[in-house]
């Protein structure tokens, strides 16, 4: 985590960093932001299932408040951050205490399981506009949304989409928490979609109801 944090330190045109399925626990998040902490460059920061919990809230919190500082001290334009939490053990009254920390004026984004807290508010994160987001500007067609958090209610919103989306080919949507409710509902938007050629639902929890509403809607 230190010597990451001294890399970054050193790293003056990078943007973005993904270290996502990564165990770096409590304690290599902290030594690794003390890197971000001094990044005049770096605006988005991926550490999607990295092992942390509510602990890490502290060092994050930090991190946020003192770039938020040093952009209004020395800076005319201030740096705007991302920082993405998913499928770690954060519960919602650790990111409340991060809302409550964090000036409501910096340009700091911090997504986190269902949650997203963005312009000073803490607010549930909506799934279908964030796949559409995707949809919209990949590259590719390919859309990866795996490891982010997904329950049953945003496997809902992403279906609403899905249903009419005409762009992704491959949706990736491992390493989420979708269930039998979600399942069924990524199903009915098949049956409309015409455009789909592969999904993925790998390490989810799908179970034996949410298997049969998927294959009912593929045979018939």
């Amino acid at each position: 985590g230190s010597i990451l944090g001294k890399l970054i330190c050193n790293m003056p045109n990078l943007k973005e960093l993904n270290l996502t399925d990564n165990r770096l626990l409590n304690s290599g998040v902290a030594d690794m932001l003390e890197g971000v902490k001094h990044s005049d460059s770096l605006e988005k920061l991926f550490l999607n299932n990295t092992g942390v919990d509510d602990g890490v809230i502290d060092v994050v919190s930090a991190c946020l408040v003192h770039r938020a500082e040093q952009s209004s001290q020395y800076s005319a334009v201030e740096r705007s951050l991302t920082v993405v939490l998913h499928s770690n053990n954060i519960s919602q009254d650790a990111l409340e205490q991060l809302a409550c920390r964090v000036p409501a004026t910096s340009k700091v984004c911090v997504r986190c399981e269902s949650f997203l807290f963005e312009e000073g508010k803490l607010r549930e994160f909506d799934y279908g506009a964030y796949f559409e987001e995707l949809s919209l500007n990949s590259l590719d067609e390919d859309c990866g949304m795996h490891h982010i958090g997904i329950n049953d209610k945003g496997a809902r919103q992403i279906s609403g989409v899905l249903k009419e989306d005409e762009n992704v080919v491959a949706l990736d949507l491992d390493g989420n928490s979708i269930g039998d409710e979600g399942t069924a509902a990524l199903a009915n938007a098949l049956h409309s979609n015409t455009t789909l050629e592969g999904l993925n639902l790998d390490l989810n929890r799908v179970g034996s109801r949410g298997f049969i509403s998927m294959v009912t809607q593929l045979v018939c």
